[in-house]
């Protein structure tokens, strides 16, 4: 099982208590292991207290008569709120759902290692394994339903208080003029007032000095971009063979440098010597995913510019230098090849059955043999348009293909759906009932009980009161609890059902399909249907389309029925792009 990079530093501490390859007891019943850290910068600390979660399940588990192997931990690095994004959690629960799961137990340290909100998640997570027959097993238990809300309520109320402090000292360090961050942007260290670097002072009052081994190559960058006319795909190329001879000119975090990094570099007002703190926030948003179902999604907001704190370091351009390049920069986007001026019926759904990166459309003019200039159009691989060293690293080799191949055989296999309606019909009722639908089904269901609960524990709080077990101002407190946990509980129910289709909702979809269809079996001729149509019809029926064009055939993936159909080879010389890949 693949675990965080930086937790496998503490397969250590795991071997230190295990016998014969597992922690608990050596002849005890199999179980799995859940910890968490809140970051992948906190495991590699130590600040995580993992070695202490290691070692307080190994304490429960061999009381318990437990037995933990290493391939039955699951470990992740991610904040405490949410359940969902976690790879590893998601891992764990999918386990338990199917029939091959190795364990009937899972151990953990604390109830807020699955999730410190106490609103629902907690509950949530619980009951899902119990419905699966799983048991849970804490070192520090709890016994009812009480305690674990109470449990849950603290750790939600203390990470949200310890996450505002940290907020609070970010600001007060900031306003003093001092550094933030704690990864040096590349060509700056972080440094004490002093200018000395790893102490304890540098830490507290964090100030930017130049690193002249990496600033070399901030100045490389910018002298290209404002003074040489370079594009930053011209640039990426030019850094790769440099970092061949010259060590300081590796990227930071990647084996190869990439285009949007040279973007990022150039447009960071920091390089003027002008650092910004409090610029951006972080928030929770509602956008529809590609079937139009709304998720939630982090993103990063601009604050408004007054809230901006700006702090003076030290340049390591000048500031017309700093300007020219952004111009530049903005000027080379306007001749971007990817700004293209043409529609392509499969574009932004294909993907290579090689190296799995998309493919584009490409519209270029040709001259056969003297006569007049003709359009082309090829959909290409995008690894085209990487640099020589990405593409040396993992060859694709995939040749291009004209569209009007594809395309023809695309839609002749979306035409023969369109003959049969009921079989387009039931796949979209599949679709809209699979797993991750069921899944949220289940939550609403949950949430609803989690309501009903609510309601209850008020009406014996109420009567509580009437025999006089609680004063008025207690009463009070405990209603006022009660009403805040229920309006939070109505608003994740609100969410969660706007994530799937109503009866109605779906049965609106499918007429507007069966619509769409009725129109295409009307046209004159299916293969000469107008190209909104056409458009239209692939959106909807048609996910991903996987593309091998070497070997001559390509995979839909859908609405429609699925499968793997060949294609006939492209009869037109591939370009020079295409033995580029």
């Amino acid at each position: 099982m693949a675990k965080p990079k930086s937790l496998q530093a503490f397969k250590d501490d795991f071997d230190a208590l295990a016998t014969n390859g597992s922690i608990g007891d050596p002849n005890g019943t199999p179980a799995y292991l859940y910890i968490r850290v809140s970051s992948d910068g906190q495991a590699e600390e130590g600040r995580s207290g993992l070695p202490r979660q290691i070692e307080h399940c190994h304490q429960v588990a061999t009381e318990k008569g437990y037995k933990i192997p290493w391939d039955l931990v699951f470990a992740d690095d991610d904040s405490g709120f949410e359940f969902e994004g976690r790879p590893a959690l998601s891992k764990l629960r999918a386990e338990i759902r199917s029939q091959n799961r190795r364990a009937d137990v899972i151990v953990m340290e604390h109830l807020d290692r699955l999730s410190r909100n106490a609103d629902w998640h907690q509950g949530y997570l619980l009951h899902e394994m119990r419905e699966h027959g799983i048991k849970d097993v804490f070192w520090k238990p709890f016994y009812s339903r009480v305690e674990r809300a109470v449990m849950g309520m603290i750790a939600q109320e203390g990470m949200e208080h310890e996450i505002e402090r940290m907020r609070e000292g970010m600001l007060k360090k900031a306003k003093r003029g001092r550094i933030t961050t704690k990864i040096p942007a590349l060509g700056l260290k972080l440094v004490d007032p002093q200018g000395r670097q790893n102490t304890i002072e540098a830490r507290k009052e964090t100030c930017y000095a130049i690193c002249e081994d990496t600033a070399i190559v901030i100045r490389f960058i910018y002298d290209a971009i404002a003074n040489k006319g370079m594009s930053s795909y011209e640039l990426v190329k030019a850094l790769d063979e440099r970092a061949k001879v010259d060590r300081r000119f590796k990227p930071p975090r990647a084996a190869t440098w990439g285009g949007r990094t040279i973007i990022k570099i150039i447009r960071n007002p920091l390089y003027k010597g002008e650092y910004i703190a409090n610029r951006y926030r972080r928030e929770r948003i509602t956008v529809p995913d590609k079937n139009g179902i709304p998720i939630r999604k982090w993103r990063s907001c601009e604050r408004p510019e007054s809230e901006w704190i700006r702090t003076k370091v030290p340049a390591i351009v000048d500031e017309a230098t700093w300007e020219l390049a952004n111009k530049n920069l903005f000027k080379n986007k306007g001749f971007a090849r990817r700004n293209k001026r043409y529609t392509y019926l499969l574009t932004g759904l294909i993907r290579c059955a090689t190296c799995g990166w998309r493919y584009h459309g490409h519209t270029s003019s040709i001259r056969p043999q003297q006569r007049q200039y003709k359009q082309v159009q090829r959909y290409f691989c995008s690894k085209i348009h990487t640099t020589p060293a990405k593409r040396a690293a993992k060859p694709c080799g995939q040749p291009s293909i004209r569209c009007e191949v594809l395309d023809a055989r695309v839609w002749a296999v979306i035409s023969e759906a369109l003959l049969n309606p009921e079989i387009v019909a039931a796949a979209i009722d599949a679709k809209y009932a699979g797993d991750a639908v069921k899944a949220v089904h289940e939550q609403i269901a949950f949430v609803e009980r989690e309501i009903r609960q609510k309601a209850a524990e008020a009406d014996k709080l109420y009567k509580a009161y009437l025999a006089e077990a609680f004063t008025a101002e207690e009463f009070a407190a405990e209603r006022q609890c009660l009403t805040k946990q229920r309006d939070t509980l109505a608003r994740e129910l609100q969410h969660l059902r706007s994530q799937v289709l109503t009866p109605e909702e779906l049965a609106e979809k499918k007429e507007a399909t069966i619509r769409l269809l009725d129109q295409a079996r009307n046209s004159v001729d299916l293969a000469n249907a107008p190209f909104t149509l056409k458009h239209q019809l692939v959106k909807l029926l048609v996910d991903e389309i996987v593309l091998n064009t070497k070997e001559g055939w390509f995979e839909i993936k859908g609405v429609i029925a699925e499968g793997f159909f060949p294609i006939a080879p492209d009869p037109v010389v591939s370009t020079s792009k295409d033995r580029s890949t």
